[in-house]
């Protein structure tokens, strides 16, 4: 599986990153999975900033604790943030901006979803 965590940005801890947030749509996460990490430019990031693997988590009924190892990250982001995600916000179908733009957008920040191959792959071109 693989999800996305929209946070503050927040600060690693040398090799590992903590990250918090709330399970959107019955979203599960185990070791291994891959996470993109986006940090909310209303909190003063930049977007997307990078994504990692899971190394471990704990969960509650709504809200999961993760430890990341980053893969690639960049604190000033790839460019890729609510500027280009703004056009797509009332777009209709499933291109992967238009889905992204829905999960990102629609709710609040501390959250973590659940993101589709297509969407996956779109993220992956970004790096």
């Amino acid at each position: 599986m693989t999800v996305l965590f929209k946070l503050p940005p927040q600060a690693s801890n040398g090799d590992t990153l903590a990250v918090s947030a709330k399970l959107y749509r019955n979203v599960s996460l185990a070791p291994g999975d891959r996470v993109f990490l986006w940090w909310s430019e209303t909190q003063g990031g930049a977007g997307l900033v990078g994504y990692g693997t899971c190394l471990s988590t704990a969960s509650t009924s709504n809200s999961v604790e993760a430890v990341v190892e980053p893969v690639l990250m960049r604190e000033t982001g790839y460019g890729f943030g609510r500027e280009r995600l703004r056009p797509f916000r009332e777009v209709a179908g499933d291109a992967p901006e238009a889905t992204l733009a829905k999960a990102l957008y629609k709710h609040s920040l501390n959250k973590v979803v659940q993101i589709s191959p297509s969407e996956e792959a779109f993220l992956e071109e970004l790096f």
